[in-house]
């Protein structure tokens, strides 16, 4: 398997996954003279393309609050004084006298609590984000049979 790969990488080929069946095929929705659309092949496609939607949807809804979160926990777990850049977590501190109001281990505790109940609230708003875009994509099924 590894001369296979180091062959093709050498010559520039790439070998992708086979292609997925689509889940919706031309149809004729009862005659109707706008022509032919796009129905799912039988209620089962429908069910997995909508819970494969919701769980894409939310993922990305997740990634997307992750940095966020990050941020909010870094503000308010920063103490009373301004929060010191990222950084500086790898260095001694020069001076005695500029010491933060909380050490470095309590900051990570506080941050990591304050990160996971921020990533645990948004959990359901992701989902209702989810169902609100999946939903209305999957709401009225033409489930017909394929035009041959």
């Amino acid at each position: 398997m590894s001369e296979l790969n180091e062959v093709t990488d050498a010559s520039g080929v790439i070998f992708f996954d086979k292609p997925l069946p689509p889940i919706r095929v031309p149809c004729d929705k009862n005659g109707d003279e706008d022509g032919p659309s796009l129905c799912f092949k039988d209620d089962g496609s429908r069910l997995i393309g909508l819970s494969s939607c919701l769980e894409q949807t939310q993922q990305r809804c997740m990634d997307g609050a992750s940095p966020g979160c990050a941020e909010v926990a870094s503000r308010s777990c920063g103490g009373k004084e301004v929060s010191s850049p990222w950084w500086k977590r790898w260095r001694k501190p020069v001076v005695s006298s500029q010491r933060e109001s909380k050490s470095w281990e309590e900051r990570e505790a506080c941050e990591n609590e304050v990160m996971n109940a921020c990533l645990q609230s948004s959990r359901p708003k992701c989902g209702e984000y989810a169902m609100e875009i999946c939903y209305r994509a999957y709401q009225e099924p033409l489930i017909r049979k394929h035009i041959e």
